[in-house]
């Protein structure tokens, strides 16, 4: 094996890739070359190229490894940031039929160190120099959008001790960009689920820990409870996997529209 291959192999292996991938991925890995002196800044971020793009990701990830090791931070938050390139993977995979990974440039706030994962969330920490006054931003402060990774519940318990890991670790690695808030805009808080949900669900469960502060019609949660490729035209030929999936279907295909909520929670909030 070449270095960036071994390289590749590592990442792959450090982030536990599903076993059914790996003859595909030890066919691309002798197949696809990439350049030793390759860097992400030299990249397509929406590159189409599926195969290509999970290779020189997992080979970037090394290069970003350094990076965290100067900041002092962990590498359990690096291999569980890195971990976000499987989930995209999977999802792209399936919509693909083959070994892919697309939609890279989402990856670019991981690989620009300003998301992280801390336990169940991805926190992206950003800086406003002149503030936002709707946002209730100072001049001079920032603030961490929140976002809801893929995989496994999204225990209230789980989230709210990553609230608390994020409270302690911006502030740490990254004391230049003063906050006082998080945001977070999803599907997830639109209060229209609470029709479709026991009460005492998960999302009706997380949705307590904000402060909703903007609303618009929305219907990104059909592309998060059916396949990637979904769309409100192609929707009636997709089959739900579950009487939740087949809720959100029925809502849209008889003219109902879901919504995306930004919602607010003070830094520190309890």
């Amino acid at each position: 094996m070449t270095k960036t291959q071994q390289i590749i192999e590592k990442w792959y292996k450090l982030l536990e890739f599903p076993k059914e991938y790996d003859e595909e991925f030890y066919q691309i890995l002798e197949e696809i070359p990439v350049p030793e002196d390759l860097r992400i800044e030299d990249t397509d971020s929406w590159s189409p190229y599926g195969k290509e793009n999970l290779l020189r990701h997992l080979y970037f990830a090394e290069q970003l490894g350094e990076k965290y090791k100067e900041k002092g931070i962990p590498e359990s938050v690096l291999i569980d940031t890195m971990k976000d390139i499987v989930t995209w993977t999977k999802t792209w995979s399936k919509v693909r039929g083959e070994l892919w990974l697309e939609e890279t440039h989402w990856l670019r706030l991981h690989f620009g160190m300003r998301l992280f994962c801390l336990g169940r969330l991805h926190f992206f920490i950003l800086m406003l120099p002149g503030g936002n006054e709707e946002m209730g931003i100072a001049p001079g402060e920032g603030f961490v959008d929140v976002h809801i990774p893929e995989g496994g519940p999204l225990d209230y318990e789980a989230c709210v001790e990553s609230f608390r890991m994020a409270d302690e670790f911006f502030p740490k690695y990254f004391p230049e960009i003063p906050y006082s808030k998080y945001f977070c805009d999803s599907w997830l808080l639109d209060d229209t689920l609470k029709h479709y949900l026991k009460p005492d669900s998960n999302i009706l469960k997380f949705q307590t820990l904000f402060t909703p502060v903007g609303k618009r019609s929305d219907n990104e949660i059909i592309h998060c409870v059916f396949p990637k490729d979904t769309t409100e035209e192609n929707l009636s030929e997709k089959v739900a996997t579950s009487s939740f999936a087949q809720k959100v279907k029925d809502h849209v295909m008889n003219g109902g529209t879901f919504y995306a909520v930004k919602g607010m929670r003070e830094k520190g909030q309890k």
